[in-house]
């Protein structure tokens, strides 16, 4: 099942984990996962880079110098396609309900609290 959602991965020198983190997210069942590399000096954006065969779902972005979690944050949010927008780090590993939970659990209290209204 896919979720109107964008996973957001803020990643820098993560080559050790961040395989693991996409599939952590892949498993969401997002319809579209932005990493953004902030600028890492070891093989994160070659590990990257092959990812996509396995994982079509995933767009990588690549900040020409190290700006910090906030600036990748933004360009996540500036290019993201998805209703809503879930942020993971390098290194998490999330349980695969996470995301429907929290989409449920905002669509559910908007129902019920602004009669539906975004």
């Amino acid at each position: 099942m896919t979720i109107p959602i964008t996973i957001g991965v803020t990643a820098y020198n993560a080559s050790y984990n961040i395989e693991r983190a996409i599939v952590s997210a892949s498993a969401q069942g997002a319809d579209e996962i932005i990493v953004v590399d902030d600028a890492s000096t070891d093989q994160t954006v070659s590990v990257m880079r092959r990812l996509p065969r396995q994982f079509p779902q995933i767009r990588l972005l690549e900040n020409a110098t190290n700006a910090g979690v906030a600036v990748s944050r933004n360009r996540i949010i500036e290019a993201a396609q998805g209703e809503f927008i879930a942020f993971f780090d390098d290194d998490d590993v999330s349980d695969p309900e996470r995301c429907a939970r929290q989409v449920a659990r905002l669509t559910d209290y908007e129902t019920v609290f602004a009669k539906g209204a975004p």
